[in-house]
């Protein structure tokens, strides 16, 4: 139950687009033993030349010298910029060769830039002439500055590598339409949305101790502190409201309810003892929880307390190291079906694995079956948000107390960059768009639950609670408009007994994390992982109960289906965030572009 808050994620290395359209190029891009690894160096045989032997070999695959090609035919120049380019040509490369070969694959020109330094001799012998525009005149002096140049602009590629593009693993998606619906449709209802009063008061329990292992102490970084609401700025509807009611007429219901369960156990108080009585209200709460996929807090314990979501914004307080290691690796080692034998890429708690990048890893993930390598994707795709959340609201400085908060491009570039991460990064953002598709098809599927008249969002203030519920509704539309949804029916659909027993299995490993959620030192990460991970398993509690919402009664509440307001509140705001974070990750792309 250990790991790292690096944790790297699941998904798909590209090829070169000229790779793609030309299959006699693909000896220059993997060949038969696969893609190029994004921030790995091209594999050499012994008997290859060193890169640096000779000019033109420094941007020459292996595979390309033993074709006999100068390997600028290989990233798709043009047979006017091929000319003299036979089989043992000696010239260096055009300029506009190096740029071809750069656009064509950005980390394997490092790569080869990087293991050597171009020879002075051009074409025709001569020494200390450049041949980079097909004659002499310039040093090679001058050919270095033009190539560092080259390099510092191959960082907006590289930006826009690490950015992702194309069509998502096990699903029909891709990652242009969710930018795109996202950024026009969603993120600036969901923003207003958030703001609403039902929707920015959560009740949590910070105090429940780690279930797991003894507690490390609570972190006593001041940005780690949450600040709870004091009650006289809860609205009246909330704060009398049922933790499964939500309407003005379930609150008056529920106040009957109470009367009639106290008068029901006071009848019986001469041969019930109080922990018999507790017994009895638990087993009514399992009997209620058995569609849960999460561990909710008791509203009713005196430790939980109103908080504001908005006062307490999710942000960087400086939790690291060992403390947030051993959870995040909790989760991933212990509940994501994966043996102790496969490493994850970059664990810092895990063994040096030697040559190992990775390749075992995603080999186990891909023989794995859909269900679980989409449990996987999930808690990836959550850690990866996580991150992109503290990214984007960084303590860049401080000055007279005065706090600045705001997006710190070189944290980015730590844990997304695709050449600090080992090709990582893109795989940790692939799998935050696939959380993303499947939050928004849990929103879908449930919109018949909150388009009956007995919902009502309840807060006290009738007007607000109106507006509030207009716009859920509105957000719910854009769902459904979304033509490339998740299809879970995907999911759990073989051998019924089989699969019965899998989703079973499936809920309580996520029902787990979300009590990994208190073992959390820093009290403002726990409060927005147990959000988070909530909202997550309110979306799967969801997405495996169509059945249920397909059948609600239209003017009474259903007992085949219910959310408690807790949830409600999670599932929003944690689908919030999501939307955030692909936001988020727009404007690091331009901020990239800006710095580079």
């Amino acid at each position: 139950m250990r790991t790292s808050p690096h944790t790297r994620h699941a998904g798909t290395t590209s090829r070169c687009a000229h790779a793609h359209s030309n299959p006699s190029l693909t000896a220059c891009f993997g060949g038969p033993r696969g893609p190029l690894r994004l921030g790995a160096a091209p594999r050499r045989s012994k008997s290859s030349p060193s890169p640096a032997v000779r000019g033109r070999d420094i941007l020459q695959p292996p595979a390309c010298r033993a074709a006999g090609c100068g390997g600028y035919r290989c990233v798709g120049v043009t047979a006017r910029t091929r000319r003299g380019c036979g089989v043992g040509g000696a010239r260096r490369p055009r300029r506009e060769e190096l740029v071809l070969l750069a656009l064509a694959s950005p980390v394997r020109f490092l790569w080869q830039w990087r293991a050597g330094s171009p020879s002075p001799v051009s074409r025709g012998g001569r020494s200390g002439g450049s041949s980079m525009s097909g004659g002499g005149g310039r040093s090679t002096a001058a050919w270095a500055r033009w190539a560092t140049r080259l390099l510092a602009a191959l960082g907006c590629v590289l930006a826009a590598e690490a950015q992702l593009t194309g069509v998502l693993d096990d699903c029909l998606c891709d990652i242009e339409s969710i930018d795109d619906f996202n950024t026009f449709k969603i993120f600036p209802k969901i923003q207003k949305l958030q703001e609403r009063d039902y929707f920015r008061y959560y009740k949590v329990n910070l105090k429940r101790p780690c279930p797991f292992w003894a507690d490390d102490g609570h972190c006593s970084i001041k940005d780690c502190h949450v600040e709870p609401c004091p009650e006289s700025k809860i609205p009246v509807g909330i704060k009398a409201g049922s933790s499964n009611k939500y309407s003005k007429a379930a609150n008056n219901s529920k106040e009957l309810e109470d009367c009639e369960q106290a008068n029901k156990l006071g009848a019986v108080n001469s041969t019930l003892s109080n922990q018999s009585k507790e017994a009895f209200i638990d087993w009514a709460r399992y009997d209620d929880s058995q569609d849960h996929f999460c561990e909710l807090d008791d509203e009713r314990s005196p430790d939980a307390q109103y908080v504001d979501l908005l006062l307490n914004p999710e942000r960087y307080t400086g939790y690291k190291g060992p403390s947030a290691w051993r959870v995040w690796n909790s989760i991933y080692e212990e509940n994501c079906f994966k043996p102790r034998s496969v490493y994850r890429p970059l664990n810092p708690l895990a063994p040096s694995r030697g040559g190992d990048d990775g390749e075992s890893f995603y080999t186990w993930l891909e023989g794995l079956c859909l269900e679980k390598r989409v449990f996987y994707k999930l808690i990836s795709g959550l850690h990866a948000s996580i991150n992109l959340h503290l990214c984007a609201n960084y303590l860049l400085e401080e000055t007279w107390g005065k706090p600045r908060w705001g997006p710190n491009v070189k944290e980015f570039t730590r844990r997304f960059d695709p050449i600090e991460t080992k090709g990582e990064g893109p795989r940790r953002l692939k799998n935050l768009y696939f959380l993303y598709l499947i939050e928004l098809r849990a929103l879908s599927k449930v919109a018949p639950y909150f388009e009956r008249s007995v919902v009502d969002l309840y807060t006290g203030n009738g007007h607000e609670d109106a507006e509030s519920k207009a716009l859920l509704l509105e957000i719910f539309r854009d769902t459904k408009s979304f033509h490339m949804h998740f299809d879970e029916k995907s999911m759990f659909a073989g051998d019924k007994k089989g699969a019965k027993s899998l989703k079973e299995e499936f809920r309580l490993h996520f029902k787990n994390i979300s009590r990994i959620m208190d073992c959390v030192g820093c009290d403002k990460c726990r409060l927005w992982g147990k959000l988070q991970t909530q909202g997550l398993g309110t979306a799967l509690k969801i997405l495996f109960s169509e059945k249920e919402i397909q059948n609600l009664p239209e003017n009474s509440p259903s007992k085949g289906f219910q959310l408690t307001r807790q949830e409600i509140v999670a599932l929003v705001n944690a689908f919030g965030r999501l939307s955030t974070s692909i936001k988020e990750l727009q404007n690091f792309k331009v901020l990239l572009q800006q710095t580079r």
